[in-house]
C-alpha cells in the first residue's frame, strides 16, 4: 500500500462522523456531508453544508448530526444559544403558530439567561437561581412554573439528541401555586343581577369601548371556553345553531381546537343570538375583542362589581353555572358534556357529580360499579 493511500485511510471518516472537503475543492468553501440514511432502494442519502470557514462548518455539522441522529462527542460543547436556535427550527416545522410564538416569548424572557453557557455545563442550582429571579421580578408562581416547564422541554430535547444523558431542570424546585379547591359556582339571581349590571355599564360607556354584555350573555347560555367564545364568526351560527369550529388564542391568533370532541354544534335561543349580534352588526366577527383585551376589562368589571358575586369568581365559572344550571333542570349528563365538548363523560362528572339529580346521580353510581362504563341518559 502506497504512503498516499495510508494517509488517505487514515483521514477517512465513519458515516455517522461525515466527511470534509477543504475550500480548494469546494469553489472555496468548506464542506461536510454526511450520511444521514439508507432509502428503501438500498442507496444512500447524503446531506450537507457548507461555510466559509471551519469553525463555523464545525458548528453547522453539529446541527446537522443532530437532525439526522447522530450527534458525536463533539457536541457536548454546544453552547444553549446554539441549542435553542435549533429547537425553534425543529419547533417551526412541527408545531402550531401559537406554540411556536410561546416558545420565542420565553426566549427573550428567559432562554437567553443561559445563552453563554455550554449545555452540559448548566446546573440545577443555575436554572433555580434563573427561575427565582424571575419571581423576584415579580411574576406569579405559576408564570415562573410556565417558564421552568418550557426549559424542561427544551433540555428534554437535548436529550433526545444525545447532547446531555441528564435535564438539570429535573433538580429544581417548583413554585407553590395557590389553586382554588372548591368550585366557585355564582347562583342564578347573582348571575341575573351580574348580566344587569353589565347592560347599564355598555349603556354608559363611552363610543367605541368594548361591550361586556354580550360576551357574559353568550357565554351564560353556551358554556364555551373562552378560546372557542372569542372565536366565534357570524358564519358558525345558523338559526339556532351554533358551529364550534376554531378557537382565538391569547395573542389573538385563530388556531384548530385541541380535541376531537372540542368541535361540535350546539342550540342557542335565537332570542340570545340576535341580541348578541347586535352589537356587532358591521363585523365578520361575533365580538370585535380579542380573547386577552376582554380579560383585562372584565376583570375590572368583576372588581368594582365584587358585591354580587362569589369570592374568587373568574369568567371560566360561568361555564360551570351553565352546566349546573343544565343539569339541574334535568338534561342528561352525556348531553352536557357533549355540549361542552368534553373528551368523555367521566371528566363532566369529575367536576359536575354533586350536582346531579340524585336518582341520575345513583344510576350512573351503580352503571360503573356492575358494568365498568356510564349509563346512556
Amino acid at each position: 500500500m502506497s504512503e498516499s493511500e495510508k494517509t488517505k485511510r487514515k483521514q477517512k471518516r465513519g458515516n455517522s462522523e461525515g466527511s470534509i472537503t477543504p475550500p480548494e475543492k469546494n469553489h472555496g468553501k468548506w464542506k461536510y456531508t454526511i450520511t444521514a440514511c439508507i432509502g428503501a432502494d438500498g442507496k444512500q442519502r447524503r446531506r450537507s453544508v457548507s461555510a466559509k470557514t471551519k469553525a463555523e462548518l464545525m458548528e453547522k455539522a453539529a446541527r446537522l448530526r443532530i437532525e439526522c441522529g447522530m450527534a458525536t462527542a463533539t457536541d457536548k460543547d454546544m453552547t444553549f444559544s446554539d441549542l435553542v436556535k435549533l429547537f425553534l427550527e425543529r419547533k417551526a416545522n412541527e408545531s402550531k403558530s401559537s406554540t411556536l410564538k410561546k416558545y420565542q416569548s420565553m426566549d427573550n424572557t428567559v432562554f437567553v439567561k443561559l445563552y453563554p453557557y455550554k449545555v452540559s455545563k448548566i446546573t440545577p442550582d443555575m436554572v433555580n437561581e434563573i427561575l427565582n429571579q424571575l419571581k423576584n421580578e415579580g411574576l406569579k408562581n405559576s408564570t415562573v412554573n410556565s417558564y421552568r416547564k418550557g426549559l424542561a422541554t427544551v433540555f428534554n430535547f437535548a436529550i433526545k439528541c444525545d447532547i446531555i444523558s441528564k435535564s438539570p431542570v429535573m433538580g429544581t424546585v417548583k413554585m407553590a401555586e395557590r389553586k382554588r379547591t372548591v368550585m366557585v359556582l355564582p347562583t342564578k339571581s347573582q348571575i341575573d343581577t351580574l348580566l344587569a349590571r353589565a347592560k347599564k355599564r355598555d349603556n354608559k360607556a363611552r363610543v367605541g369601548a368594548a361591550p361586556i354584555y354580550p360576551v357574559i350573555l353568550l357565554e351564560v347560555a353556551t358554556g364555551l371556553r373562552r378560546g372557542e367564545l372569542f372565536g366565534l364568526t357570524k358564519e358558525d351560527i345558523e338559526g339556532n345553531k351554533v358551529h364550534v369550529n376554531k378557537q382565538m388564542e391569547a395573542d389573538g391568533t385563530i388556531a384548530e381546537l385541541k380535541t376531537a370532541s372540542s368541535y361540535r354544534t350546539i342550540t342557542v335561543s335565537r332570542k340570545v343570538l340576535d341580541e348578541v349580534l347586535a352589537y356587532s352588526p358591521d363585523s365578520r366577527e361575533v365580538f370585535k375583542i380579542t380573547s386577552a383585551a376582554f380579560w383585562q376589562v372584565f376583570k375590572r368589571f368583576v372588581k368594582k362589581n365584587g358585591d354580587i358575586l362569589p369570592e374568587n369568581f373568574h369568567f371560566h365559572d360561568l361555564r360551570h353555572f351553565h352546566a349546573t344550571y343544565l343539569l339541574s333542570k334535568g338534561i342528561g349528563v352525556q348531553n352536557v358534556s357533549r355540549r361542552l365538548g368534553h373528551a368523555d363523560i367521566a371528566t363532566t362528572l369529575s367536576y359536575y357529580s354533586h350536582y346531579l339529580p340524585q336518582e341520575e346521580g345513583l344510576s350512573i353510581v351503580l352503571c360503573k360499579l356492575f358494568f365498568n362504563r356510564p349509563c346512556r341518559t
